[in-house]
């Protein structure tokens, strides 16, 4: 009985986390497009960028400059998400959404194995493909944020008598990060190895049988 208060907890909470995320996904694609529309309303949302980026919002950030000139010559170098052009804005986008297609797909496969020992079917055929494709999951993730981070992306602010050009590195991966990454791709495929394996036992007792 405890167990599947535990699985149930699991399986609500993990549904829980994926509808924030397809939540969070929408509301970033109304963000994209109505900011085309009424870029005023997000006179104080700036980005910050160390490493990774950060939107932040706060009342007391001042207006953007009107023209490229008092912004080069101005004090206040804030970047500003109402000046961005649309496609530097898709490109901050479209690595949030890659981010969180990705945590998807490894929620939905965490969703199908509970709900696969909650039907008593712990060692199920393809239970073991659930934690491969996990890893696997990992593994272009990784890939993509060391590609972003070598690589480096331009974002141009636009103003009415030019264009800000900012060229940063969104390599956000610590070594300490790198070896967390590897230690979860190598324990996916290891769990993944461990419920193929029981399936084998399972089946050759049965045969036994």
């Amino acid at each position: 009985m405890k167990t599947k208060k535990i699985l149930f907890i699991a399986e609500v909470f993990f549904k829980f986390l994926g509808a924030l995320i397809i939540i969070s996904i929408l509301f970033l694609f109304f963000v994209l497009v109505h900011s085309e529309y009424s870029p005023e309303t997000y006179n104080k949302v700036t980005l910050k960028i160390h490493g990774g980026i950060e939107i932040n919002y706060d009342p007391k950030t001042p207006l953007p400059p009107d023209s490229f000139a008092e912004h080069k010559e101005g004090n206040n170098k804030s970047i500003y998400f109402s000046k961005l052009t649309f496609s530097s804005k898709l490109r901050i986008i479209f690595r949030i959404f890659v981010f969180a297609g990705f945590f998807l797909l490894i929620l939905n496969e965490f969703l199908n194995f509970i709900r696969s020992v909650k039907k008593y079917s712990t060692f199920f055929p393809k239970n073991y493909l659930h934690f491969k494709r996990i890893g696997i999951y990992l593994i272009f993730l990784l890939i993509y944020i060391l590609y972003n981070g070598f690589k480096g992306w331009n974002i141009a602010m636009k103003f009415p008598d030019g264009y800000y050009y900012y060229n940063y590195r969104v390599f956000n991966l610590s070594i300490g990060s790198i070896i967390i990454y590897g230690a979860l791709i190598i324990l996916s495929f290891v769990v993944s190895q461990v419920f193929k394996e029981g399936e084998r036992l399972r089946t050759e007792n049965e045969l036994t049988v």
